[in-house]
């Protein structure tokens, strides 16, 4: 036991690495929208750190690293290390916070130094608004379904889908449709129940008994039907959640340019 313990843990703590290595990668490249710090961290452990030899080449690398550095660190997405340097100044000579800057993220244009104008309208917010609260709940939802211990499987007699566990079976249309238990099959439940209630019929009755009879069985292919179901729901939930975010940060984005171009127009007020 102590063995595969052991075996689990170093196939668990590789995995680990890996995840974290790669979840590295994206958070560099998603700062900086570059590969140029991990492709010269690259280079430097198979060449080593000695200096570049040309004198233009090494000027331009220390430029690029200059560069980097300003948009992961500080989130700006600046082209080049003039547009930098000219924010910085337009941000210091109007005692504005760089996290102020960052936070326009497309809405400030970097070569002009200004909050781009005009600003979308509200019916784009508003658009926006509706699209982050509509992802957000078919995450919830697919999360839930993913969750769900429940198969939804069809019968061929009569092409019908149901939900399915080992004992139980419940129509998939209406939410509220009797559900039919093994102890329907058996006679033991009470009056009322699903077998004598017209929620399914006497041949679907007969299919679903004999499936219960095989506990085992029907379990295996219950689970076995969850599985498969529940793969092609991970790049929807996926896509769900990336998209709710976008439309979370294109919203925080354009709140942000909106007190920014406040405050820079009290300031000029004043």
């Amino acid at each position: 036991m102590n063995g595969n313990f052991a075996t689990t843990l170093t196939a668990w703590i590789g995995v680990l690495g890996s995840l974290s290595g790669l979840a590295l990668l994206v958070l560099v490249w998603f700062r900086t929208r570059s590969l140029h710090i991990p492709m010269y961290r690259l280079w430097q452990l198979f060449h080593g750190k000695q200096e570049i030899a040309d004198e233009k080449v090494r000027q331009f690398m220390a430029r690029e690293n200059s560069l980097m550095h300003f948009r992961f660190v500080k989130g700006i997405q600046v082209e080049t290390l003039g547009d930098c340097h000219r924010v910085i100044d337009w941000a210091e000579n109007r005692r504005i916070g760089m996290s102020a800057v960052a936070a326009c993220g497309r809405f400030f244009d970097y070569v002009k130094c200004q909050v781009v104008q005009p600003l979308p309208q509200w019916r784009k917010g508003t658009a926006l608004i509706v699209l982050c609260l509509l992802t957000f709940m078919a995450a919830l939802g697919i999360g839930a379904l993913m969750k769900s211990e429940r198969a939804l499987v069809s019968l061929k007699a009569t092409d019908r889908f149901l939900w399915l566990t080992a004992q139980t079976a419940q129509p998939f249309r209406p939410r509220e449709a009797p559900i039919l238990r093994f102890a329907d099959c058996t006679g033991t439940s009470s009056p009322g129940s699903s077998m004598t209630s017209g929620a399914f019929t006497a041949e679907e009755q007969e299919i679903l008994c004999a499936a219960f009879a095989d506990r085992d069985g029907t379990a295996r292919f219950v689970s076995q039907a969850i599985q498969s179901q529940r793969w092609p729901l991970v790049p929807l939930l996926i896509v769900a959640i990336v998209t709710c975010l976008c439309s979370f940060r294109i919203l925080g984005n354009m709140a942000a340019a909106m007190r920014l171009l406040q405050e820079l127009k009290k300031r000029e007020a004043a």
